[in-house]
């Protein structure tokens, strides 16, 4: 079945029938054309017919879709017109062989020659619709021509009239498709026009919708650009409103635009009043120590900068309020760079000001009594001594309250800091303000009197001496007062430092208790107290260099049985300085005041505990040594576990050593004591109590401890001999201590007739001189 086609030259797409349809009516008429000669025309040429027929005819669909999709003006347009032809002659030759087919296998019936030539014919006329001309006329070539010379060739001129037939009916059908194909062409030609038409008020419809599609995008980002425009406004009034600085922002002539909560509330003023307003009338800032009016923002409208940060400004709140506050000023500017307006920042600085000034003067002050505190006493002592040499003299006047302690304990802490205050109060009054006064200790004061005469000073002592005499304290129904010493001290600027006024002061303090307390005592050099603390502290100062350099030197004094004469392998351990002499009761002394001999008693124990682990010749022969260990000691929780976990470690033997303790001197002193004996007993060491009879207290508290020697006091046992107490004494101790079922040692015994009075007493033990001299213990260093 042939199909035509539009003019190539119309620009117009396919007609329909040049679809899918095109192939449905060629597979529908070659199928009827071979169900027709089916079983009189043989199979192997009708299968392959039908196949070539389809094929062409969708091939020829495929490539006129393909040329539909190209533009009117395209220069393959001629090409593809010549391809259409080339395309109806192959589907005409197609048909033709077909014609011959029928002819001389359908023929020689007159059924089969009727059936022939209707479906020539038939295809004959369906071939004069089309509407290219050339294109039908290569169509109506290619069929008729393959019958006609099948026709004149055959033998038989049977078929003479069905020839001219064919050739008749198809000249007039070409005449009547040149007359179809010129009016068909016309009305493509309309089409056509019609179609530019239609084209062109599709493409008008097309830039109007592309023009409303873009006037849409348009108005849909200026809807974005200004909703983002608000998202910022909020965002920035949010964050505005949520920083603890207050914010004012004006405009370029200084009218106020914006003002946040804070701002608010330092200035208040609200937001709604200050709109329009001047930023003078409502910004109101002073300097705080000239008063002078400042204006940080009138300057970043004149320079177009910003103003540094400043602390140092006062607010004037509208209601007569003032508030410390830091501020600064800054331009606000166009994207041209011009100045439209400025901001104002502040922050309220008054918490932070007065935190900051207690801070410094609790810093500086003492928090009970308000005076100052002894690092500042001290700071301006030396600023006073090291400034300016023309002023001849300072005065020191420190002030030691007598017996203070005894007012803690029998009315309370509370009692006693009252009664600081007050005194505190009593010391303001009696001096000028220039001079200063400071608490240097739990119950001392000192002040400092600039520029004041020695004459002078120790009147103003007198006074105050007899100020605080005379200041009472009535608490819960009793009436507390307290005296005082009182030491002056000359000070001599640019020759004295704040070391030789405290140790001045602190020597005539000493000098004033030894004559009796509550009295003003004048610091001389050549005092006697004064060369006595001046030694006590050179001492100090030796002790604590040999404990840093590690300078001491351990003795060994051997304990002998008094029946036999001979040793009990008892060795008590003393430490000694290298050169202490006989220095060594003063050194005693002052390690005792100072409270050294805890350090002492540490340096000690570490070092026996040290050469026993390292097998020392002569502490490996002996079966007890003694180590002195003191009271003061024993009340330091940490020097106790340092000393238990020593004797805890390998390699000690703890069975052979011997704790001497000297005599607890109260019950708290007691208790410490008999945990210590508790805690020593239980890894199997001695206990020897030292001093036993120096105080009558020993008697009372020797039956609370477990110890296993009692050493008598050495100022007992070497009176014996001429007085007969001190040999009842000694009996009596004796005798108490045995009952108990502790051994007894002599100290001291110096000669043959002590220690013949001491057999006599039944006492077991002694040493001293004439038990044997003290010999040092050589060290591994």
């Amino acid at each position: 079945m042939v199909v035509t086609t539009p003019p190539f030259d119309a620009g117009l797409p396919p007609p329909a029938y040049a679809g899918p349809g095109f192939v449905a009516i060629n597979v529908l008429a070659s199928v009827a054309a071979v169900w027709f000669a089916w079983g009189q025309v043989p199979n192997h040429l009708l299968v392959p017919w039908l196949f070539f027929a389809v094929a062409s005819a969708a091939v020829h669909l495929g490539l006129l879709q393909h040329r539909g999709r190209l533009a009117a003006d395209d220069a393959r347009q001629p090409a593809w017109r010549q391809f259409h032809t080339l395309m109806l002659g192959v589907l005409g030759l197609a048909w033709g062989a077909a014609g011959i087919t029928a002819l001389a296998w359908l023929t020689p019936t007159p059924a089969g020659t009727f059936i022939a030539a209707v479906l020539l014919l038939a295809l004959l006329a369906q071939g004069s619709l089309a509407q290219d001309f050339g294109a039908y006329l290569a169509y109506l070539a290619a069929m008729v021509l393959p019958p006609l010379v099948w026709i004149l060739t055959q033998p038989l001129h049977s078929h003479t009239p069905t020839a001219l037939l064919l050739a008749g009916f198809g000249a007039g059908l070409a005449l009547v498709a040149n007359r179809g194909t010129a009016r068909g062409r016309r009305a493509l030609d309309g089409l056509a026009r019609l179609a530019r038409q239609q084209a062109l008020l599709s493409a008008q419809a097309q830039e109007l919708h592309a023009a409303t599609q873009r006037l849409r995008q348009e108005n849909r980002r200026r809807e974005t650009a200004a909703s983002a425009g608000r998202m910022e406004r909020l965002r920035t009034d949010t964050i505005l409103r949520a920083i603890r600085d207050a914010v004012i922002a004006t405009d370029a002539s200084g009218t106020i635009r914006y003002m946040n909560p804070i701002a608010e509330v330092l200035t208040g003023w609200s937001a709604a009043e200050v709109r329009g307003r001047p930023l003078s009338s409502v910004y109101r800032v002073f300097d705080p120590a000239t008063r002078r009016r400042l204006s940080a923002a009138d300057g970043v409208a004149a320079t177009a900068v910003t103003t540094p940060w400043n602390e140092d400004g006062v607010l004037l709140r509208r209601d007569g309020l003032e508030y410390t506050i830091g501020h600064c000023a800054a331009a606000i500017r166009d994207d041209a760079g011009r100045v439209n307006g400025r901001v104002v920042l502040f922050h309220d600085l008054t918490a932070k000001r007065s935190l900051t000034s207690t801070l410094a003067w609790h810093c500086t002050h003492d928090a009970l009594t308000g005076v100052l505190n002894r690092c500042e006493f001290e700071a301006r002592l030396g600023q006073a001594l090291a400034a300016d040499a023309r002023v001849p003299v300072h005065t020191l006047c420190y002030v030691d309250l007598d017996r203070f302690a005894a007012i803690n304990d029998a009315y309370g802490v509370k009692a006693g800091s009252e009664l600081l205050r007050r005194i505190a109060a009593v010391l303001r009054k009696h001096v000028r303000d220039a001079d200063a006064i400071g608490r240097t200790g739990a119950d001392e004061f000192a002040v400092l009197l600039h520029g004041c005469a020695a004459d002078k000073s120790q009147l103003i002592a007198q006074a105050l001496r007899a100020a605080i005499s005379a200041c009472e304290l009535r608490w819960k129904g009793a009436i507390i007062t307290a005296d005082a010493s009182v030491a002056v001290v000359a000070l001599h600027p640019g020759r004295d430092d704040v070391d030789r006024a405290f140790n001045a002061a602190g020597a005539a303090i000493e000098s004033a208790r030894a004559r009796g307390a509550g009295r003003v005592q004048v610091y001389r050099d050549d005092d006697e107290t004064v060369t006595r603390r001046a030694g006590a502290l050179r001492r100090l100062a030796t002790l604590r260099e040999a404990l840093a350099a590690d300078r001491f030197t351990l003795f060994h004094r051997p304990v002998l049985d008094l029946q036999s004469g001979d040793s009990i392998g008892y060795h008590t351990i003393e430490t000694r300085l290298d050169d202490d002499g006989a220095e060594r009761a003063r050194f005693a002394e002052t390690a005792q005041r100072y409270r050294l001999e805890r350090d002492i008693d540490r340096w000690t124990v570490k070092a026996v505990l040290d050469a026993l682990r390292l097998g020392h010749p002569v502490l490996r022969r002996l079966r007890h040594i003694g180590i002195p260990v003191c009271t003061d000691t024993l009340a330091d929780d940490l020097r106790v576990r340092e000393i238990i976990r020593a004797l805890d470690e390998p390699g000690v033997p703890a069975e052979r050593l011997c704790f001497e303790i000297t005599e607890p001197a109260d019950t708290r002193s007691l208790r410490n004591v008999r945990r210590f004996i508790a805690l020593v007993h239980d890894r199997g060491c001695r206990v020897t109590l030292a001093d036993f009879g120096a105080g009558a207290g020993g008697l009372v508290r020797i039956g609370q401890l477990r110890a296993d020697y009692v050493k008598l006091a050495g100022h007992c046992v070497n009176r014996m001999t001429r007085d007969s107490t001190n040999y009842e004494v000694v009996v009596a101790l004796n005798r108490i201590a045995r009952t108990l079922g502790m051994r007894t040692i002599a100290c001291g015994v110096s000669d043959q007739a002590t220690w013949a009075s001491l057999r006599g007493a039944g006492v077991d033990f002694a040493d001293g001189r004439l038990a044997g001299a003290a010999r040092p213990l050589e060290l591994a260093r």
